[in-house]
């Protein structure tokens, strides 16, 4: 199944929120530990991967080549515009959680690089391992995230 990964990925996220929910008295300073870890191996994997490729230097055409691109279009703006969107829709009782929280969300969960690799493995390999592996992190971090106060 060419799409198992990112529906392990949509439930693990699925599932930590709820869990999220349902935990809130979670300590500040245990989730800055276990976001702490989490950046900590999502570093190490980085690493981990770069030094297996035989073509560093596409990597880094590709990263400068897609921040260029990214700031010509300006992307960060009309995520920020869709989220105030969303949030004048959905209505909130502080302003700016909404778009804020869809904001951070789509760029932790969406856009980041474990997501772009994991669905091209995942799609044109049938390798689902990167997305399994985000799969556990963005678990951890939905869960933390919906146990913040500013975000929930």
């Amino acid at each position: 199944m060419f799409i198992l990964g990112a529906l392990v990925n949509g439930i693990a996220i699925l599932f930590g929120t709820l869990v999220g929910r349902l935990f809130r008295q979670i300590s500040e300073r245990m989730k800055e530990t276990v976001m702490y870890g989490i950046s900590l191996a999502v570093i190490l994997l980085g690493i981990q991967m770069s030094l297996k490729t035989q073509h560093f230097l596409i990597v880094l055409i590709s990263l400068v080549i897609g921040g260029v691109i990214g700031e010509q279009l300006d992307i960060e703006s009309w995520l920020v515009k869709l989220g105030k969107w969303l949030e004048s829709k959905v209505g909130s009782k502080k302003a700016g959680n909404v778009g804020l929280a869809f904001v951070t969300s789509t760029l932790i969960f969406a856009v980041g690089a474990m997501a772009i690799i994991g669905a091209l493995d995942s799609g044109m390999r049938h390798d689902h391992t990167i997305l399994y592996m985000k799969s556990v992190s963005d678990g951890f971090v939905a869960l933390i995230l919906s146990t913040t106060p500013a975000l929930a």
